[in-house]
């Protein structure tokens, strides 16, 4: 069987680095020369040097490996996620294109600006499936709803004797714009920001949406977040800023979200889905791993066929399922409901 890829995005993403190598390269030349030229600094510069060369050689092993993808796509079939799991994409974009980038000056982020786009009233998601079918697929990449009066103690985090007075439950959506440093602010440098640790425009975005939304460190907190959104939702949680009880994400790369009270975290990843391998394998934080099958090729990052995986998962009896949909069902039916549109400033 064939698997359909369009081997015209995978050639410019080739000659993107083959660029990015050259560059690499000639970043090493000049810092090599600048040692010679600042004796003094001598030590402070050969550290440069060995991080800049360190980076071109990651460059370069990317580039290897997608020109080995480009060969065997058009050629063959075999396991979509375990052949790009084997290009080492996490250790790429966390350690090499990053740093790469960061001393280029690419992927410092600027200021984003948040713009609410509706307000409605919305009665509660009682599943999964309802919790990813509200994930924003539109011109707003997050909504937040707010359910007043709850007194839930399931819904306050480990630790908590009574639920909070509110409870919100915030829906980030995945990437939108695959170029560095677009308009919008889940794009690509948000990606490759996010595997950095640091504190990218659609992190930003959405700290600033949940700030005017009204919540507060007092407030219950369940995030939801699809592939980005879930690398999103988990930098909110290790920021320690939120009363978080729940983290749900779909087809998210894995990020290690231990803190002092690390929420309820429940993953759903598909087996033929390269994305939640990104970074590696997921780390041992307790959480709860839901890997199901589904199309074998790269629809199976699509978030329509998350959504479906999802229905399926709220037939199972597993306790930590149930006690979701439970928590779910004790919110109050009726909430006040916002969209929300992150863009990076002029």
């Amino acid at each position: 069987m064939q698997i359909a890829v369009n081997i015209a995005e995978l050639q410019a993403a080739e000659n993107a680095l083959k660029i990015a190598v050259d560059s690499a390269n000639q970043a090493v030349h000049f810092a090599q020369l600048s040692s010679i030229e600042t004796q003094g600094q001598g030590l402070n510069r050969l550290a440069t040097v060995s991080e800049v060369n360190q980076i071109a050689l990651e460059l370069a092993i990317l580039r290897q490996g997608i020109d080995q993808v480009i060969t065997d796509y058009v050629v063959a079939d075999f396991n979509i996620a375990d052949k790009w799991q084997n290009l080492i994409l996490g250790k790429y974009a966390a350690l090499g294109l990053t740093r790469f980038l960061n001393m280029l000056g690419i992927l410092e982020e600027g200021r984003v600006e948040i713009f609410r786009n509706t307000r409605f009233e919305s009665v509660n998601p009682r599943s999964l499936n309802q919790l990813a079918e509200r994930i924003p697929t539109g011109d707003a990449q997050v909504r937040i709803e707010k359910y007043s009066g709850v007194e839930n103690s399931d819904l306050a985090g480990s630790g908590a004797q009574q639920g909070p007075e509110n409870t919100y439950i915030v829906y980030i959506s995945g990437t939108r714009e695959w170029g560095i440093d677009s308009k919008d602010a889940f794009d690509l440098t948000s990606n490759l920001a996010l595997a950095g640790d640091k504190y990218s425009g659609s992190l930003q975005g959405v700290d600033k949406a949940m700030f005017q939304a009204g919540i507060t460190a007092e407030d219950s907190v369940i995030l939801v977040g699809y592939s980005q959104g879930g690398m999103v939702a988990s930098a909110l949680v290790a920021m320690q800023k939120y009363r978080v009880s729940h983290l749900v994400t779909f087809g998210s790369p894995a990020m290690p979200v231990t803190t002092s009270n690390t929420p309820k975290i429940i993953s759903v990843t598909h087996r033929e889905d390269f994305v939640p391998k990104v970074l590696g394998p997921s780390p041992q934080d307790g959480r709860v791993i839901v890997s199901a099958d589904s199309a074998p090729d790269i629809s199976a990052h699509d978030l329509h066929e998350y959504r479906k995986t999802a229905r399926k998962i709220d037939f199972s009896p597993s306790s930590e399922i149930v006690e979701l949909q439970n928590a779910l069902r004790n919110l109050t039916e009726k909430a006040e409901t916002s969209t929300w549109h992150i863009t990076r400033s002029n």
